[in-house]
């Protein structure tokens, strides 16, 4: 059950929980508003509204300049305050009426360095607490991280919550900008996961580094190119696709350095297409990693994230997991989303991280060390307080 870490935090009600993050596309802000029931009830959350709120583009560039070591520690600084505001701002517009008992903020990677345990997350926690006069969760990552962990990913917790089955092993797929799994064998609580590699990422940076915009719509121009099958098997044999998990990555492995390094001197949409079938195939190679030892009888893959979204992607993805040995009695894996349980792919990682943040306000662990590698498992986040509940 855990003791609250703040004796005012209302576990034995109802709570609403705002969710938000920035995925390391930074396209906007996720603002997810949950319904928990009290402690003891077995009434599942319940996701009451969701939304994402584009970045102003002044904004989006100070972060992607951030994420690329563009501007100077100063600047740095002040984008995490006005990232704060502005974050504050977003939740206090998506504030149901009546108000909620708690908010808890991802806010924006823009570094993440697990081999030095090391990792940034801008958007300053007590200028959100200001701004709605809510108890503010922020910063999840550290705690992790100091613990010896990957500090990433953090959403299993959640994926085994809403899916976890007594006879079906599922595989919760995140396409974001970074490709995650959570591992979530049938009748279990052992669960595993990691980041595979790239999903957007690398198509983003080829897009912006070719002046294409700051992606692809849909994977249309990816579907007029082909693969490049060569630089394709090259990339493939690159480290963090050979070291085995758990591991976490970033823009700092696959943002625009490695986009320049690599898709360069060729037709821009065999470019993309070779990014797009990169992603694939590293997340298929490391479903098959994982499937080979689950039990049950059956086996679900369940897709969340903005990669959904991209059709050229989903397409690969499939006709990569087609030519796979992946099975379970002869079946080949069932192909969902998290639509399917009530959570728009959408919204999954922003319902995920209200999950979290309600953990840490009620004093349980968010993290396990079979998920991040950590030696034990952490009560994440750190706290801001608004004015009224100061004494």
């Amino acid at each position: 059950m855990g003791d609250p870490l703040i004796s005012s935090y209302p576990i034995n009600e109802y709570r609403t929980v705002l969710g938000l993050i920035s995925g390391t596309s930074a396209d906007g802000v996720d603002v997810a508003c949950v319904r928990f029931a009290p402690v003891g009830v077995n009434d599942p959350l319940e996701l009451m509204s969701f939304q994402t709120i584009p970045y102003p583009a002044e904004l989006k560039q100070r972060v992607l300049d951030a994420s690329e070591d563009k501007l100077t520690l100063r600047q740095t600084a002040v984008l995490h305050t006005d990232l704060g505001r502005f974050f504050g701002e977003v939740a206090k517009e998506a504030m149901p009426e009546g108000g909620c008992h708690l908010v808890a903020s991802h806010g924006q990677t823009v570094c993440h360095l697990p081999a030095q345990q090391t990792t940034l997350q801008l958007g300053e926690g007590a200028f959100i607490a200001r701004e709605t006069g809510v108890l503010t969760v922020t910063d999840f990552r550290p705690a992790d991280l100091a613990l010896g962990g990957q500090g990433a990913p953090l959403v299993p917790l959640f994926d085994r919550y809403l899916l976890a089955h007594q006879e079906r092993s599922r595989i919760a797929v995140n396409l974001g900008g970074i490709a995650n799994i959570t591992v979530i064998p049938a009748d279990s609580d052992k669960i595993t996961a990691w980041d595979t590699g790239p999903a957007n990422c690398v198509s983003d940076a080829v897009c912006r580094a070719h002046q294409k915009g700051d992606f692809d719509p849909e994977g249309r121009m990816a579907a007029e190119g082909k693969v490049d099958q060569t630089l394709l098997e090259r990339l493939l044999q690159l480290d963090y696709f050979q070291t085995p998990p758990p591991k976490s990555t970033g823009l700092e492995d696959f943002g625009k350095e490695f986009a320049l390094l690599y898709f360069q001197d060729r037709d821009f949409c065999d470019l993309l297409r070779t990014a797009v079938a990169l992603s694939a195939q590293s997340l298929v190679n490391a479903i098959e990693h994982a499937a080979n030892d689950l039990p049950g009888s059956s086996l679900d893959l369940v897709f969340a994230g903005g990669g959904t979204s991209n059709l050229t992607l989903m397409s690969e993805i499939r006709q990569r997991l087609a030519s796979s040995r992946i099975s379970r009695n002869g079946q080949r894996p069932g192909f969902l989303t998290f639509a399917d349980f009530g959570i728009s792919e959408e919204a999954r990682e922003a319902v995920a991280f209200a999950y979290l943040g309600d953990r840490t306000a009620r004093g349980l662990t968010g993290a396990l060390p079979s998920t991040t590698g950590a030696s034990r498992s952490a009560i994440l986040g750190k706290i801001s307080v608004p004015a009224p509940y100061y004494r």
